[in-house]
């Protein structure tokens, strides 16, 4: 590579100074431009360009026939209420739309629940991979009523302390401060 490069510099300079064209000056740099793009292939391969991964519903691992015929379904509901507006085809697609809904939460409850059976049957490094992450078991969350939704979020946004613990984390806050005064001091 680096002999071809010299090569085309040699026959610039043969030219002499001033007498380039910007034909000749083209020539080099697409000579050159080719030189490293086929350096790079041998290196790196001729892949190209990797594809966008496609996030669609449809390519999810729980999306099995089921979901794929309901949604069909609904589909052509839609569309024949696209062409006729009335209301026989509106509460038709209404219906597939309910059951294709139904139908992929279906899928994927079935899904995390395999999911739930086949965490004990996976190896031990695997399981404390996943418990050091806190992903042991995918549990789904109970269904809260809105009293008990309230009474959560009261209790989450509260910044009420016992009178211990508001005693211990005074005790620390002075000993953290007095450490970055001294740091602060010792190292100015």
């Amino acid at each position: 590579m680096f002999t071809t490069i010299e090569s085309l510099l040699d026959e610039l300079d043969e030219q002499g100074q001033g007498q380039h064209t910007k034909n000749t000056i083209n020539l080099v740099v697409n000579k050159v431009g080719e030189l490293f793009k086929n350096s790079a292939k041998k290196v790196f391969g001729s892949n190209g360009r990797k594809r966008k991964t496609n996030t669609n519903k449809k390519f999810q691992i729980w999306f099995d026939n089921k979901c794929f015929e309901t949604r069909k379904i609904f589909h052509k509901a839609r569309n024949r209420y696209s062409f006729v507006k009335n209301r026989e085809n509106r509460d038709a697609m209404r219906k597939a739309s309910k059951q294709y809904k139904n139908q992929m939460n279906a899928s994927y409850n079935k899904f995390q629940h395999s999911s739930e059976e086949d965490f004990d049957s996976l190896p031990c490094y695997t399981r404390a991979f996943r418990w050091i992450c806190g992903i042991e078991k995918m549990e789904q969350a109970p269904h809260l009523s809105e009293e008990e939704k309230k009474a959560i979020e009261a209790k989450q946004n509260s910044i009420h302390e016992t009178k211990t613990w508001r005693y211990i984390l005074n005790i620390n806050a002075v000993v953290l401060m007095t450490l970055a005064v001294f740091l602060w001091g010792f190292y100015a």
